[in-house]
């Protein structure tokens, strides 16, 4: 399989992305598990979603959400299976709010 020098740049940064996402589970789950504010812990992947999608555009913001939010309830440390919803919605609204609103 030989990928030119643009493909290899976003499978690398589509693996870097997956890689920041991971580390992020794994912070989640281990340390800030433990730490409670008004006894609510914090949701580290699906703020690390939101601001992925907002880098890219609309149409890989689509499809990054609803992959990254099938793991992530796979995963074991969502909310419930509204995530597989409610995070790709959010995501395609706040991408599709940046591209119209906030203009590069």
């Amino acid at each position: 399989m030989i990928l030119t020098r643009q493909q290899q740049k976003k499978l690398f940064k589509w693996l870097l992305y997956a890689m920041v996402l991971l580390v992020l589970s794994v912070l989640q789950d281990v340390i800030f598990s433990q730490v409670r504010i008004f006894g609510v812990t914090t949701e580290l992947v699906p703020c690390g979603i939101f601001l992925i999608c907002l880098t890219e555009g609309l149409e890989e913001s689509c499809v990054f959400s609803l992959i990254a939010s099938c793991l992530y309830l796979l995963s074991g440390s969502s909310a419930g299976y509204h995530s597989i919803v409610l995070i790709p919605f959010l995501s395609v609204f706040l991408t599709y709010f940046r591209q119209s609103y906030l203009r590069k």
